[in-house]
């Protein structure tokens, strides 16, 4: 290490003193405490709105009735439904029902596409299979879910649903 001069230590030695003085150090860490402080409050704020959000939701859905008779299904097809009520539906089946087996986007699909998933759903809350991972019937249900989605995209918008209905979709 270099020897520093005797002046050079007193330059250097005014210079701290200077910096001292005006408390520059002080006032920047106080000014960063004072911004984490704001940034925490903030963020602790959207965590307890997107809790209160989450939980309004979740109230909805435990306070909503979902369809459970297929045959009501079956007469109303997917005109007599919103494509809001179909997802409330599937989401209803998915959260409070427990189905373990409803493809996810389901809010990016058709409005028929979703309803074929709906009926789908019913029919596995009815016949308790909903929440039964690994269960070779399922796979079966999965095909039968695709076949249906293919003759939907091939018909009408009048006949798929009946069609679907009838081939894909038969009543217990």
């Amino acid at each position: 290490m270099s020897e520093i001069s005797l002046e050079g230590r007193q330059h250097l030695c005014k210079v701290a003193r200077q910096r001292d003085e005006s408390q520059a150090h002080v006032k920047f860490h106080l000014a960063q405490a004072e911004a984490d402080i704001t940034e925490a409050k903030e963020r602790r704020e959207a965590a307890d709105k997107a809790k209160g959000k989450a939980a309004d939701r979740q109230a909805l859905l435990e306070a909503f009735e979902p369809v459970f008779d297929l045959e009501k299904l079956r007469e109303t097809g997917s005109g007599g439904y919103t494509a809001k009520d179909i997802q409330r539906q599937i989401m209803w089946h998915r959260r409070v029902g427990g189905d373990v087996h409803i493809p996810t986007g389901v809010h990016k699909m058709k409005k028929v596409e979703a309803w074929v998933v709906m009926v789908w759903a019913v029919r596995r809350h009815l016949s308790g299979t909903s929440a039964n991972e690994g269960n070779q019937f399922t796979t079966r249900r999965a095909t039968w879910h695709r076949m249906a989605i293919q003759l939907i995209s091939r018909n009408s918008q009048t006949t798929r649903i009946s069609f679907a209905i009838s081939t894909c979709l038969p009543l217990p």
